[in-house]
């Protein structure tokens, strides 16, 4: 799948490339990824029929999670941005962000994934991260370890600015709260609220709170957080 001149060059890339077929099996890593993930050669991936379970560091404990990821870009066609935070053979925990996106051949026929992800740990985005779950923990009672960066929510029927009320007022934050964060007037903000709870078809806040996290709305992070 992909020449020899390419190979090369990826290994020479200090971020994560990974290509996995239709059946999420790793039929790729570059070296970046492949020492990370606990691996020292090409070889030693291409002779085992490995997926992310079988990486040799603590990011396998996660591997349900990114294979129903693979299968969520295959189905929709569409590419994932992702945060999230692993801990992989060298003892750390790294923060990463990237995207996961279906490849397909010359006829347009689906092959599988690729994911490129940025090892982001000594950035500000580790902040972004932080906060994020501390959140969660303070406001839902568990911390995520990854999280998807979207700028609306179309299977909620959510506009951008929607988003971002749903995202503020699942932690715990009052409309003038969000208000002062998204620079709007509390009343804008109610209404976005009444809108949403109206689409989502429930009756009070708690009632949309409780709805927002069991559909997954958790995982989300509205693409504006990330651009402050």
């Amino acid at each position: 799948m992909i020449d020899l001149a390419t190979v090369n060059i990826l290994d020479l890339l200090p971020s994560f490339v990974v290509y996995k077929d239709l059946d999420s099996r790793i039929i790729y890593m570059n070296q970046f990824s492949r020492e990370l993930g606990g691996y020292q050669s090409l070889d030693e991936i291409l002779s085992n029929d490995i997926t992310d379970h079988d990486l040799k560091c603590e990011a396998a404990l996660f591997a349900d999670q990114f294979i129903s990821e693979d299968k969520v870009v295959m189905k929709t066609g569409e590419k994932l941005q992702i945060l999230g935070r692993y801990g992989y053979s060298n003892g750390n925990w790294h923060t990463i962000i990237g995207t996961k996106q279906p490849i397909y051949d010359d006829e347009n026929q689906l092959l599988g994934t690729v994911g490129c992800y940025q090892d982001v740990t000594k950035t500000n985005f580790i902040n972004s991260y932080l906060l994020l779950s501390k959140q969660n923990k303070k406001f839902i009672g568990k911390k995520n370890v990854s999280y998807y960066v979207r700028k609306d929510c179309k299977e909620f029927g959510l506009s951008s600015r929607q988003t971002e009320c749903l995202y503020y007022v699942i932690r715990g934050f009052t409309a003038n709260d969000i208000a002062i964060r998204l620079n709007l007037s509390k009343r804008t903000i109610e209404s976005y609220v009444d809108d949403i709870k109206n689409k989502m078809s429930c009756q009070n806040k708690q009632e949309l709170i409780d709805k927002a996290i069991c559909r997954g709305f958790i995982s989300i992070i509205p693409e504006s957080l990330l651009e402050d």
